[in-house]
C-alpha cells in the first residue's frame, strides 16, 4: 500500500497549545506589531516561519510518494525548539520538531494512520558551530528538512532509523 500512495497535500499547523522555545526569533516580537500575548506569538511566528515549515516537510515529503493512490498528509506542530545564540555558543542544544500525524486517503478521508513524531538535529556548541549555522542554513531549514526527511522515510519503510539527525518516534496506529 505504501508504494501505491501519492502525497497530493501536505497541511502543516501549529496546535494551540504548541510549546515554541525560539528565544531569537520571539526577541522580535515588539518590532513586529503583534501582540505578546499566545495569540500574538502563534500569528507572528507562522507569519515569520510558517510557509517556510510548511514548504520545506512539503517538499521532502511529497517528492517520496509519487503513485497512484491519492493520500493526505496532516502535519500539527506541538512542540517546536531552535535554540538561542547564546545557548548555542555556551552549552550547544537541539533543533527539535513533535508534531501529531495524520495520514488519509484521499479519496475516501479514511485515516491510515496517525502517529506522534519527533524529528531532533543537534545544534552543537561553541563558536565553531555558530560560526558554521552563519554559513550553513539557518536552524529552522535544517530542523523542518530534517523533519521532512525523516518522516517521509518512515512513512515510505515504516521504519525508523537512528542518524545524526536524531529522531525520535512512537507510532500510535499505522499503515
Amino acid at each position: 500500500k505504501r508504494d501505491a500512495l501519492r502525497i497530493d497535500r501536505v497541511d502543516v499547523s501549529f496546535a494551540p497549545n504548541a510549546y515554541i522555545n525560539w528565544p531569537d526569533v520571539f526577541r522580535t516580537l515588539p518590532q513586529s506589531g503583534h501582540p505578546d500575548t499566545n495569540e500574538g506569538r502563534f500569528a507572528f511566528l507562522e507569519k515569520r516561519s510558517g510557509g517556510r515549515i510548511r514548504s520545506l516537510i512539503e517538499s521532502q515529503v511529497k517528492s517520496a510518494f509519487r503513485g497512484t493512490e491519492p493520500a493526505r498528509l496532516k502535519v500539527v506542530i506541538r512542540r517546536l525548539e531552535v535554540p538561542s545564540l547564546v545557548q548555542r555558543i555556551l552549552i550547544g542544544g537541539e533543533n527539535i520538531i513533535a508534531a501529531d500525524i495524520t495520514l488519509t486517503d484521499g479519496k475516501t478521508g479514511q485515516v491510515l494512520l496517525t502517529s506522534d513524531f519527533t524529528s531532533q538535529a543537534y545544534a552543537g556548541g561553541g563558536l565553531g558551530a555558530v560560526a558554521v549555522d552563519v554559513v550553513a542554513e539557518e536552524a529552522i531549514v535544517r530542523v523542518s528538512t530534517n523533519f521532512g526527511r525523516a518522516l517521509a522515510q518512515w512513512l515510505k519503510t515504516g521504519q525508523a532509523s537512528s542518524s545524526s539527525s536524531g529522531w525520535l518516534l512512537r507510532v500510535k496506529s499505522g499503515l
